[in-house]
């Protein structure tokens, strides 16, 4: 709950400060505590940290190690950052990943790192795998699906990419499906209409500040095409619905830069600033 994260944080940030102050035999030891609970993850994380700059990762990984044989996810999975960030192993990152996945963990950067691991180590029959996993594990889960289609992709299945996220869109992933859906679609053989069909019907159907992605994604595939009016037109309905939209008033300045109108360039630019300074 949020009190408990609460504490959490504040460990964390203790721990922190006791290194700092010098007291790192007591930050270490109430990082050690804090970090037992696999739901604490800052103070996980800070311990890794505090072994870190004392050059004592390998006591981090053996950690890290001792806590997951418990079988909690997100133990697997910090496991898996450390590998992947701090050690530059992705064999076992991979399996890290592989793991936390195995034992129930979800979540976009769960399945990125993973993806990214398979990649770098070539295990693309994992990637094919885990993809089925996910989706059996749960069928009515539209994050599923889209995982599942960024995974197939990795593993250089178009065709399988294509029909996983169009499984996401019909379950009601909108723009988290549509999006990579269109850039798989963009490197088709005339797929570009296509592309913009999924873009322009995702746009229609969603509401409020997610019509950011959708409107620079659809605008730079219109610009591409060579027809900046539209691209100008589907980035004014953008900020129309979300005036704090800062990608799509940088997209409108580029455009307008391009043809050497300083003015609308500049206009665009400064609104940007005044949003995302």
């Amino acid at each position: 709950n949020e009190q408990d994260a609460l504490q959490d944080t504040s460990a964390a940030y203790l721990g922190h400060l006791l290194a700092r102050a010098g007291e790192s035999a007591r930050a270490h030891a109430l990082l050690s505590e804090w970090a037992q609970d696999p739901d604490n993850r800052s103070s996980r994380r800070a311990l890794v940290d505090l072994l870190d700059e004392e050059d004592r990762l390998a006591e981090a990984v053996t950690t890290l190690q001792d806590q997951a044989a418990g079988g909690d996810w997100r133990v697997w999975f910090d496991l898996g950052i450390v590998y992947q960030e701090r050690l530059n192993d992705e064999a076992e990152a991979l399996d890290a990943f592989h793991k936390a996945i195995e034992a129930g963990g979800a979540g976009a950067s769960l399945f990125s790192r993973f993806s990214g691991a398979a990649v770098a180590t070539g295990a693309l029959a994992d990637l094919r795998s885990v993809s089925e996993e996910i989706v059996s594990r749960s069928p009515e889960g539209s994050d599923m699906w889209v995982a599942s289609g960024r995974m197939l992709d990795h593993a250089g299945d178009q065709t399988g990419a294509i029909a996983r996220l169009r499984q996401a869109l019909a379950l009601g992933a909108g723009y988290r499906a549509a999006v990579p859906l269109a850039r798989i679609l963009l490197r088709q053989a005339n797929g570009r209409r296509e592309a913009e069909a999924v873009l322009r019907d995702s746009l229609a159907n969603t509401k409020g500040a997610r019509k950011c992605a959708l409107a620079r994604e659809l605008a730079e595939l219109l610009i591409h095409a060579g027809d900046e009016g539209s691209a100008n037109e589907t980035l004014d309905l953008a900020i129309a619905a979300n005036p704090r939209c800062s990608c799509c008033q940088v997209l409108r300045g580029d455009i307008a830069n391009r043809r050497a109108d300083i003015s609308a360039a500049t206009t665009a630019y400064r609104a940007a600033l005044a949003v995302d300074p």
